[in-house]
């Protein structure tokens, strides 16, 4: 009886012949699930970077990945980092992924000068596009808070180098940001009415971009603005400021 049982227990299990021995044809694998998707909220971010004593230049964000060199405004090529970018294919997502792009944030380095960093969330456009088409553009950096706006706390002596204070784009807070998403309208239909949004759709393999220009404020006292040195006071380090796409992201399952 016993004998019985044990040969119905394993006879879906496939015969594997003598020279399979060692080498069986199933093996356990993990394998790309057709249709399936893996979803997470995870964001896409990129860098932005100008040296000390450099006029301020636009640069396009998302097209140079990570291991690959970037030269800083006036300053040093480096090799980008996990820090630096998310990015491992310029301009898109690796395949087969897709984002909901819900909110852009947008931060700057804790030690930036506090006149750049002014200067910089004033007059800077953030321009968000998919494939060749802008789909949000708004004319101050400081709209797309890492937080909500500018902001600087400093403490110590007038002396050279002796203060010293945190500066961000806005109270550091993570939940404050600029929302890509809207409840919609019921209105009149054909009229007044407007659809729920609920954000925007990079889709497989959809080119994307933001360009981030601060050279175009005509109603400054000048177009762009050059960065302090690092022998003012408060120091000057540049410009480090990095854009966030931040939503929900389909990835494969694995």
């Amino acid at each position: 009886m016993k004998l019985l049982k044990n040969v119905k227990r394993f006879a879906h299990l496939p015969e594997l012949s003598a020279h399979e021995i060692g080498r069986p044809r199933f093996r356990l694998k993990n394998m790309l699930a057709a249709g399936l998707g893996d979803f997470v909220v995870q964001p896409e971010w990129d860098y932005y970077g100008v040296a000390v004593s450099t006029a301020v230049v636009k640069q396009t964000l998302f097209s140079i990945v990570q291991n690959n060199n970037f030269t800083i405004t006036g300053g040093a090529t480096v090799a980008k980092t996990l820090q630096m970018t998310s990015m491992v294919q310029p301009n898109q997502l690796q395949a087969p992924e897709r984002m909901l792009v819900r909110g852009i944030t947008c931060l700057l380095d804790n030690l930036c000068n506090q006149t750049d960093a002014i200067k910089f969330g004033s007059q800077t456009i953030v321009n968000f596009f998919i494939s060749t088409k802008s789909f949000f553009v708004i004319a101050h950096f400081m709209k797309l808070p890492a937080g909500g706006g500018i902001w600087a706390q400093q403490f110590g002596a007038t002396a050279a180098n002796t203060i010293i204070g945190p500066v961000g784009n806005g109270m550091p807070s993570e939940h404050q940001g600029f929302r890509l998403t809207d409840p919609g309208c019921p209105g009149t239909p054909g009229v007044d009415q407007f659809p729920e949004i609920d954000g925007i759709l990079i889709a497989q393999q959809q080119a994307f971009k933001v360009e981030v220009d601060p050279t175009l404020a005509a109603w400054a006292q000048s177009t762009g603005f050059t960065t302090n040195a690092n022998n003012t006071v408060p120091i000057g380090t540049g410009i480090n400021a990095w854009v966030y796409l931040e939503g929900q992201k389909a990835r494969a399952v694995l």
